[in-house]
């Protein structure tokens, strides 16, 4: 009797612990994508004297197409896109019209995890994030707009290394102060980016 006892409560122990473990994956992944938010949100916190900003991916984010597609794959030996891989994102994809083409970029965002360019061409400004994910999905177009859309332009501070862009009707892209010390010569750079394009 005292054997059946114990082998019923091993079993009761082992179904008890089976059923937390399962409770536990079940709820990771139905908030997953609320999990993976609440990450790329602490990421941007403060720890000590090291700052660590992260930009989120936009729900608008999309792939290229075309060959464009195919140079994802196309890295440089830092791990991220030469200045020459991100034309030939834009030139190579689908988003852009007969005979549109890059006539500069910049880039804004600089992190070990990270790069967001500035891409212009007659027509539009492209947002490019480069970072592991965006690779993977092929999703590195944030944003596409027309040049008469893109004013104005303003940054602004927001932290001790990365500060906050709006262009147009695109709000709070993170710009690194170490590429742009003030906000004014990030805002003086877009500006002459699109004119530039406009010419």
């Amino acid at each position: 009797m005292e054997d059946t006892t114990t082998q019923l409560q091993v079993w009761l122990d082992f179904v008890s612990t089976f059923f937390w473990q399962v409770i536990v994956v079940v709820m990771l992944f139905y908030f997953r994508i609320e999990l993976k938010m609440l990450f790329q949100r602490l990421a941007k916190f403060k720890f000590g004297e090291a700052e660590f900003s992260f930009q989120p991916e936009v729900a608008e984010a999309t792939s290229p197409g075309g060959e464009a597609d195919s140079n994802i794959e196309k890295l440089g030996a830092s791990g991220f896109f030469t200045r020459e891989g991100i034309r030939e994102i834009i030139n190579d994809s689908e988003l852009v019209g007969k005979g549109e083409q890059v006539v500069d970029e910049i880039l804004i965002f600089r992190t070990s995890q990270q790069r967001t360019w500035l891409v212009a061409t007659e027509k539009h400004l492209f947002c490019i994030l480069d970072d592991e994910d965006t690779r993977a999905s092929g999703k590195v177009i944030q944003w596409k707009l027309a040049l008469k859309e893109s004013s104005p332009v303003s940054a602004g501070l927001y932290k001790a290394r990365t500060g906050l862009l709006n262009i147009g009707p695109k709000k709070g892209w993170l710009y690194s102060k170490a590429l742009y010390n003030r906000p004014q010569e990030l805002e003086q750079a877009v500006s002459e980016l699109i004119q530039r394009a406009k010419n």
